[in-house]
Parts: C-alpha cells; structure tokens; sequence
C-alpha cells in the first residue's frame, strides 16, 4: 500500500466520522461507531456480526434515535477498506486515527499522548525481561490502566504470539481501563483483529459462538470504561461487569498515563482525589512551598503509585511512560521520588530508567519525558541504570549507558541526576582471560569432601555424597593432604564474597591438563589411588574418559591448569540473573589456593590489589547492563567466559591513580562483607 492510498484512506474515514461526531450528541455517535464498527470486523474477519457485538458492544443501542440507515451515518464500507489497507502495516493505525479525531488541544487537556509503536515496544521489552527472570515461558496477566487504543497491549500481543502462545491464552492475559469509551472500543477492536487474524475462519466463529453464553455484563476482551485511580465504573449507562472484576491483581502493569498537572484537573476531580495524594505522601509539602510552585503535582504520579497498590502483585513489575520533571523537579516531584507506597507500605524498587529527553518520542510534543521499569515489594539500589537516548545525524535513535542517583545520597526523595560512565575503565579489547572452574564430569560425590580432621601431609576426609549424578558410597579416609584444595562451590559466591566450603581432589596436571599419570599417582598418591580404585567403573562411564580423553587416567578431570591454582583469582557464576563477582585470595585456613567448581568462572591476576580492581569494575552498573544484553539471564551463556571479550575491561595498572580508586572501592566492599 502506498502512502497516497494510506493517506486517502484515513482521509475517507476520518470525514465520515468527524460528519457524525458533529451531528450526533455523543451517546448517539458512540452507539453508531460501536455497530459500525461491529459490522466492519465482522465483514473483514468472516465472522457472524452478533458474536463481534457481543465482544465489542460497551454502550446500549439506541438506534431508533437516529436514521442508521442514512448515507451520513454509514460508516461501514469506509471501515471495511481502511481496515483491510492498514490491518497488513506494522503499527497501531488506530491510534493514529483515534489522535486525528480529537484536537491537539483537546488531547492535551485530557493528557492524552499517543505512544509511538517502537516506545510501546522498548518499555514492554524491558519490563518482560525483569519477567523474564522470574517466570520464563509463563503467560503473564498484563494491564494497562488507561490503554488508550491498546498499543501497549498489542506490543505485549505480538511478543507472546512469537513465544507460541495461542491466540485464547493472549486474549485471556490482556486487561485494559480507560475513561474514555470511544478508546474502549478501539482498543477492543484492536485487540480482537490482532487474535482473529491468526484463527481459522471456523475457529473464529465457534470462538464466537462461546461468548454468547458469557454473563451479563462482560466481555471476551478484558477491556473496560474505568477510571483506574478513582477506582469507579463512570457511568450506569454502560455495561461493564460487577465492581469486584476491578478488584484483580496483576503480574505487569504497563502504559502511558495521563499527563496532566494538579492545577489544571477540575475542581471536583481534585477533591475527589484529594485523599489519595495524601495517603501516598504525595502532596509533602507546606502551604508556602506550594503556593512557590511546589504543588506542580503531575496525575501521571498519582496513576503510578495507585495503581501500583491496588493491581499490582507483590514482586510484579510496573513500566510506565513518565514525566521527566517527576524525576528531577527539586520540591514537587519529592512525594513521587520516595518510591512508597506511603510511610509504612511496600516499597517500589526502581530497576531502570530510560531518558529520553533528548530524543523527544511524541511528534510535535516538547515535553521531556522517561521511562520507568520497577518492582513492587523490593527496596531501590542505587545508583539505577539509565540508557540516555539521542537521535544521530541521520536521524536515527542511540543510547549510552549510564546511571542515576540521588543529587543527596543520603536522600532519595531528592533529584535524581544521569551520570555517565565515562570513568569506568572500559577499553575495546581486554588481555583478561577467564576460564570455567574446575570440573569433575559429573562425579563431585567422588571428588568433593568435607574435612574431619586436617593434616600436613595426610588428611582425614568423607566425601560428599549427595553432590553427585549417580549414588555412591560414603568414605571417611585419609588422603594426600597435596591434592586437596579449598573448594568454591556456585552457593559460595555473591557480589564482593566468596567463602569455600569443602574441599576438591584435584588429581590432574596442571601442566599437562592430563590426569596425573597412573606411575606418578601410585608412587606419591597411595592413599588417593587406592581411594579412587574404588569408583573406576563409575569415573570410567563419564564422558570425559569414554570419549574427549580416551586413553587417559579414569580420574581426568576438565578445566585444570595452572591458573586453577593461581593465588589471587576474580570469581563469579554462571547461569545467574546478574553477575556477582567477588575477590579472593589464598584460604584463610590452609594457605592454599581456593578452586571454584565449572559452574563458576575465574581470572587469575597478580595481586589481591587487582584483584579487589577487577571486582569492583566487574559489579558496577556498566558492566551489569552490558552483561545483560549480551547474554540471558539464568541460562547456561549468562557470565560464561565467551561474553568477556565484550566487555573489554582495562587491565589493571598499579601506577593508574583511576584503577587504584577501584582497588580501594573493591576492597572497601569485601571488607565490609567479610
């Protein structure tokens, strides 16, 4: 489709409607565009005009009180064309429509901002992927609390049908409120052609067919006339469910609430809301700060923070397109920066931002504006990462990454400022070479002990049973105190700590990364040779011998060499949901050399002060983000060796006043946890 027949189109379209709109009171005009547009679905969908009715139909018809038949009024052949040109483009052409049918100005007062498609699907993206986290491949219960014409449900929409999921199951995940009834419909039309369109004509209509039988009241599509922060249905003149419907919770909240200052709402919605902005400590401020220009309160504040307490779950994850003056206004956006759901409720903890003033997402609107990803029930840890847009020479958008904090550390209500990471020592290519911990191939039962009574040169030990794949017997024998090492197990590590437990037999050469030769084992190794005779046929099964080291010693392990037993090591795991890396240096105890097992990482370096460097540059926002969109969180790539090379981390100069900061910083926090 061109875009001259696009154009003429929505031209055709919007003359009938706006023709309408004048000449009808309102009631009337939306009983006409819900049946028009019932008409239209039903011709393009092949399905039977009574069931898109029932799914769409919000307001009782009171067609005697117009002539429905009249050419002025007939909407549906303009309906029918413009849906079958725009159904096959990838955007929301009906919000775009819906925008054309009010004024600029019009809008404005409702503050209303149509989101542009790549905005809907970069904050739904960001927000399934701290989801993503917790649930994986689980449909989620998603609402957006003034949907507009649905955009950022229909981005929630297509990310689940490319996950698999059928076309009921997004039906049944997708909640909309808005007070506004004309986007109550657009939205329900939205979201049915975006389901309809991947059925078959007959599955349509026995999906049709099943919500005749719905109760009064509702509708297939969970899509309603509803003011999300008074909590109310606006009108008896409408059919919307039993009040206890709205009482739902949710594991996303997601959209663009009106944007809207407290001055310019209308004197009883102020008073209606009035308790509200005090029970979220929103209104903080003294008579005489207000009247300065303090109470410059924003709804879009009040939106969050409601909805957040009455639809959002416990650990659930709201996003939302935000005011940019919520975040760094210095007296009236203080209530809004305390992320509390009042003095004693549950916290709102911040997990990123998205600055976007200088790349201005709504066409013609100069308004500074962000985005905001959070947690329900789960403090803020600062700083926050924050990607700062910009839009390059040939008009294309990029980011840098960078963070923000409180302006006062020691207050978070105060303004948050972006800071950049320009201080970090990020180079293009890194000379640090991680490897995987050391690997037993399955058998740790064998190989893992705890220790019952230490020794120089002999140690009584018991092995481990329940770390293995398969059962084994449990030993407590004596073996060569010079095979065993301080073992660091995934559970032993978290962000600036690492603290063994246990101990590894580590029965390969370093040298070689062969197992220690069979003559060398028996001659120095007695005890640990007869110890490991007694599991050949188990150590023989493993992969390691059957296949990638046939021909050597039934005890060879992977992942052994002399960096294994470097002294000072950086360790982190893998398969996480963010990198923890931690410093570590010989054991407390033994003087010896800490092993990680293959489930973590590490980089030998030369010195604790390097290592306590590497550490601290390794845990800092920079490296964190650039971690997570390289690799998915909780999955066997997240922190392997192979995403270090991306990373490009400057290695350590003793001399570099920069790289000694990050010493000191490191070493602070390991000490501070130890």
């Amino acid at each position: 489709m061109t875009f001259a027949q696009q154009k003429q189109s929505t031209n055709a379209l919007l003359s009938r409607i706006c023709r309408a709109k004048e000449q009808l009171p309102t009631p009337h005009f939306l009983d006409l565009f819900q049946h028009e547009l019932a008409r239209a679905l039903a011709l393009c969908l092949n399905m039977d005009e009574a069931h898109v009715s029932r799914a769409l139909t919000l307001h009782p018809k009171q067609i005697a009180d117009y002539d429905a038949t009249s050419p002025c009024f007939s909407l549906k052949n303009d309906l029918v064309n413009w849906i079958n040109l725009m159904t096959s483009q990838d955007n929301d052409h009906w919000g775009e429509l819906y925008q054309k049918m009010y004024s600029k100005k019009t809008r404005q007062l409702q503050g209303e901002f149509y989101t542009p498609l790549w905005l809907t699907r970069h904050l739904w993206d960001r927000a399934r992927f701290h989801c993503e986290q917790d649930t994986p491949l689980i449909p989620l219960r998603i609402v957006d609390p003034a949907c507009g014409s649905g955009s950022f449900l229909l981005a929630c929409a297509d990310s689940m049908f490319a996950a698999g999921f059928p076309a009921e199951t997004v039906m049944d995940s997708l909640f909309g409120f808005d007070i506004n009834p004309l986007s109550v419909l657009i939205c329900r039309a939205n979201i049915l052609l975006a389901c309809m369109r991947r059925l078959s004509v007959q599955k349509r209509n026995q999906w049709g067919e099943s919500w005749t039988r719905l109760e009064s009241g509702y509708s297939p599509i969970g899509v309603y006339l509803y003011d999300s922060i008074q909590g109310v249905p606006l009108s008896e003149d409408f059919i919307l469910p039993p009040r206890e419907y709205f009482n739902q919770r949710f594991d996303v909240v997601v959209g663009n609430p009106p944007w809207i200052n407290w001055d310019k709402l209308s004197d009883v919605y102020r008073q209606e809301t009035y308790p509200l902005w005090i029970q979220y400590g929103l209104f903080s401020l003294s008579g005489q700060e207000a009247r300065l220009g303090g109470a410059k309160k924003e709804l879009a504040s009040l939106m969050l923070y409601r909805v957040a307490d009455r639809f959002l779950e416990n650990k659930g994850i709201l996003a939302m397109v935000l005011p940019w003056s919520l975040f760094q206004t210095q007296k009236s956006g203080e209530g809004f920066r305390s992320m509390r759901l009042g003095p004693r409720g549950d916290h709102l903890g911040i997990l990123e931002i998205d600055d976007f003033t200088n790349c201005p997402p709504f066409p013609g609107i100069m308004s500074r504006c962000g985005t905001l990803v959070l947690r329900k029930g789960v403090p803020t840890v600062w700083p926050v990462p924050c990607r700062k847009w910009s839009i390059l020479a040939d008009g294309q958008r990029s980011f840098s990454q960078e963070s923000v904090s409180p302006l006062q550390p020691d207050r978070p209500v105060s303004p948050w400022i972006v800071s950049g990471h320009n201080d970090l020592p990020i180079a293009s290519t890194t000379q640090y070479q991680p490897q995987l911990g050391c690997n037993s191939a399955g058998a740790n039962n064998i190989f893992w002990f705890e220790m019952v009574a230490p020794g120089k040169k002999l140690c009584r030990v018991r092995n481990l049973t329940s770390c293995g794949k398969t059962e084994v017997e449990q030993c407590e024998i004596e073996l060569e105190t010079a095979l065993l090492f301080p073992l660091l197990r995934w559970k032993n590590i978290d962000t600036f700590k690492a603290c063994p437990s246990g101990f590894v037999l580590i029965t390969q050469d370093a040298s070689t990364r062969r197992g220690i030769p069979e003559s060398v084992m028996k001659e120095h190794y007695p005890r640990t040779f007869d110890y490991l005779c007694r599991f050949e046929s188990i150590l023989r099964k493993r992969a390691c011998t059957r296949k990638l080291q046939k021909g050597t010693p039934f005890w060879s392990m992977y992942n052994v060499n002399e960096k294994t037993f470097a002294p000072f090591k950086v360790v982190w795991r893998r398969m996480d949901n963010r990198l923890r890396a931690a410093a570590t240096g010989p054991d407390k105890q033994t003087g010896r050399p800490i092993v990680p097992q293959e489930t973590c990482c590490l980089i030998a370096v030369d010195s604790m002060q390097e290592a306590d460097y590497l550490a601290a540059v390794l845990n800092s926002d920079a490296v964190q983000n650039r971690v997570k969109s390289l690799c998915v969180a909780q999955t066997r790539g997240f922190g392997s060796p192979g995403i270090f090379a991306h990373l490009g981390v400057e290695k350590f100069d003793p001399l570099c006043q920069e790289h000694i900061a990050f010493a000191q910083q490191g070493k602070r926090a390991r000490g501070l946890i130890d």
